[in-house]
């Protein structure tokens, strides 16, 4: 289903109605990001609540507010959207309607009379002349030019969300080291589960310990992809702990150090991200803009 949208006539400058939006809705909790080619307010990532979005923007003499919310298919992993009139109804019916009455706070008030421009005279002769005129027409003397006209209000530009950042936005340096790290964590895994299941293969095989290892195998996946394709911190920690568990599980064991690589490789990843975090701290403090 469409996002919910409207059209509001307004009678006051639209950036004192985007500062009266903004104030609101930030006080409630939302952030204006950048997500997607937009400048959206937005309150959730999907762990707790599913996204919702809302989005002012003005043409002449109207603003016009959207609203949608969005299905989480893991945190910051946002798809479809849901207007007003579906399952987001009764979560944004607390925020919309307030939006549009700050958007159209003028609704019921007068219009403006609209005052005449202020004669133009020329500063020899003191003869008015026309708006239009860049001579006087008694002396000839060049006019001084008309007050220019105040330019139309544009939305600020919002900053992107961390998440967008790191995928998007980040140095290519950055986007090169994950892909490569990425590369190497799914290559190990690889080759851990073609050893697995040759081994199983062999015969006398131990099928609880085959699922426990498939397991762990899936773990290390799961959080390959967070860090691959989201940019996550808490997955490259995440393969951090579950690596060095995995190398001390095997040290009890059979004493005899086993995946030392995959705590090396799992270091590198966090160092990344952090590298990675560096960079977004300099872009939201103006150093570096995309």
């Amino acid at each position: 289903m469409a996002r919910y949208t409207r059209q509001i006539p307004l009678a006051g400058p639209p950036e004192m109605i985007f500062a009266a939006v903004r104030q609101y809705l930030e006080g409630e909790g939302f952030q204006y990001i950048h997500y997607r080619g937009e400048d959206v307010f937005c309150m959730g990532n999907g762990f707790w609540t599913a996204p919702t979005f809302i989005k002012i923007g003005f043409t002449e003499g109207h603003a016009q507010v959207e609203s949608w919310i969005m299905n989480a298919l893991l945190p910051n992993v946002f798809v479809g959207e849901y207007g007003m009139s579906g399952a987001g109804r009764k979560r944004m019916k607390k925020y919309v309607p307030q939006v549009e009455q700050l958007a159209g706070a003028a609704y019921d008030q007068p219009e403006m009379p609209q005052s005449d421009p202020q004669p133009r005279c020329c500063l020899a002769c003191c003869v008015q002349a026309g708006q239009e005129d860049k001579y006087c027409p008694n002396c000839g003397q060049a006019l001084p030019e008309p007050d220019p006209q105040p330019a139309p209000f544009v939305v600020p530009q919002a900053l992107l969300p961390k998440e967008e950042f790191l995928r998007s936005g980040s140095s290519h340096a950055f986007r090169k080291s994950v892909s490569v790290l990425s590369v190497l964590l799914y290559g190990l895994i690889g080759i851990d589960l073609i050893m697995l299941l040759t081994g199983s293969l062999s015969g006398q095989t131990d099928w609880a310990e085959v699922a426990t290892d498939l397991l762990i195998l899936a773990f290390f996946l799961g959080m390959a992809l967070g860090y691959h394709r989201l940019k996550s911190k808490t997955c490259a920690i995440g393969l951090l702990i579950l690596s060095s568990f995995n190398t001390l599980i095997w040290l009890l064991a059979v004493q005899q150090v086993v995946g030392w690589w995959w705590i090396l490789i799992s270091v590198a990843a966090v160092s990344t991200i952090a590298s990675g975090e560096k960079e977004y701290a300099n872009y939201r403090a103006g150093a570096v803009r995309i």
